[in-house]
């Protein structure tokens, strides 16, 4: 009983001196970190100076009005107001081609975009309505025939500027400038393009040169053979076979308003041109030189 009760004693005695062995739980002896240790030794953070206090502070009647005068001092900055809220620019373009019944120019959908609902479709400011003003006195100036087709250089971009890189006027975001009008090209390809169009004009040149010899030539050669059978003709059997003409007979002499038609001189039964006498007085004009005397 005795030895039992030292041996529990004993155990009691290891048990507590494991449990107070600082060798496990000192960081410093032991050279591990202690938790506890590092938790203290943080430094607290502070927070930096903030704005928000003194806004969040202020009444909200007031919070609100300088807000609403930011806005509308932003609002008086902008140049051009556009008029379509929320509706896209292919929703534009579309109810515009309907419109009109062929595709709008840039010109076109500017105005639709920058003027208001109104019936006069007065424009929504002041730089909107110059410009438009402008583009109105270019239009008037283009010749007959010609459009406003969407272009590096059309009325938009020659009133407005230059659009910028990657990016086109009333088409939105996402459309380059190649996607509208195609892929321009380098100084490079301009040149060889110009290269390649001399060559063609000079080739065509060429054959149009070659093209009236050949006319000349036939001309030459019919013209030959006429004289020929003229010249087999003795003078006396001319004379003799010539068919002597009434005066009703005789052709009658050209007017003013004459209707004539001029032949073709390969083919004397087709018709090349016809006209109308306008003048038959020698000392008339016409490209600068007098039309003269018949035979002078």
């Amino acid at each position: 009983m005795v030895s039992r009760a030292r041996s529990s004693g004993e155990n009691m005695i290891e048990q507590s001196n494991v449990q107070t062995d600082p060798l496990q739980f000192d960081g410093i002896n032991s050279g591990q970190s202690n938790p506890a240790t590092e938790v203290n030794n943080t430094r607290k953070r502070v927070r930096g100076p903030t704005t928000m206090k003194s806004i969040w502070g202020q009444p909200e009647g007031e919070r609100i009005k300088g807000i609403s005068e930011k806005n509308k001092a932003n609002q008086n900055q902008k140049k051009l107001v556009q008029t379509t809220g929320k509706e896209s620019y292919a929703l534009v373009r579309e109810r515009k081609r309907a419109e009109l019944g062929h595709e709008p120019s840039r010109m076109d959908m500017f105005i639709e975009c920058h003027s208001k609902k109104d019936e006069n479709r007065t424009p929504s400011t002041v730089e909107a309505a110059n410009y438009m003003a402008q583009m109105h006195e270019k239009r008037e100036k283009l010749s007959e025939g010609s459009q406003d087709l969407p272009a590096e250089n059309d009325i938009l971009s020659q009133v407005v500027g230059k659009d910028k890189y990657g990016r086109v006027r009333m088409y939105g975001l996402g459309v380059s400038q190649s996607d509208v009008w195609g892929q321009i090209p380098s100084r490079k390809q301009s040149q060889r393009i110009a290269m390649e169009w001399k060559e063609n004009c000079e080739q065509m040149e060429e054959r149009f040169n070659n093209r009236i010899d050949e006319l000349k030539s036939m001309f030459l050669r019919h013209r030959g053979r006429e004289e020929s059978q003229s010249d087999a003709c003795s003078p006396a059997t001319s004379i003799n076979h010539r068919p002597q003409m009434t005066s009703t007979q005789l052709p009658r002499p050209f007017r003013v308003r004459d209707v004539v038609c001029l032949k073709s001189i390969m083919n004397p039964s087709e018709t090349v041109a016809k006209g109308i006498i306008q003048s038959i007085d020698p000392s008339t004009e016409v490209g600068g030189k007098s039309l003269g005397r018949i035979g002078a």
